[in-house]
């Protein structure tokens, strides 16, 4: 899984929304109707800022809820996690790769 930065899920979302505004019947307006390297900064700071806040309030809490929701399982499970016999499925990845605790909720 590919994790955006906040700027980087902007630009996908501006080029996107682009894209697809013609399927809808929609123009959008000339101002903001450019390549990403071309869109007014103050647009750009807005989209950035959006995203940002999604990140930080939808994403973020989420990842975290199922890395502790798989790891109760393999625990509960008692086997590690593997996918073949030499890897980790992704969540398995950042939890190792993640400082350490991961999440300091309680159940």
């Amino acid at each position: 899984m590919k994790h955006h930065t906040a700027e980087e899920l902007a630009q996908l979302f501006h080029e996107t929304y682009e894209r697809l505004a013609p399927e809808f019947d929609y123009k959008t307006r000339e101002a903001s109707a450019k390549p990403w390297a071309d869109v007014p900064e103050t647009n750009k700071k807005l989209m950035i800022a959006v995203c940002a806040e999604i990140l930080d309030t939808e994403v973020v809490p989420l990842k975290r809820e199922i890395q502790v929701a798989h790891n109760v399982l393999l625990t509960e499970l008692g086997r590690p996690c593997a996918i073949g016999e030499q890897r980790l499925c992704a969540i398995c990845q950042e939890v190792a790769a993640a400082p350490a605790p991961v999440c300091t909720e309680t159940f």
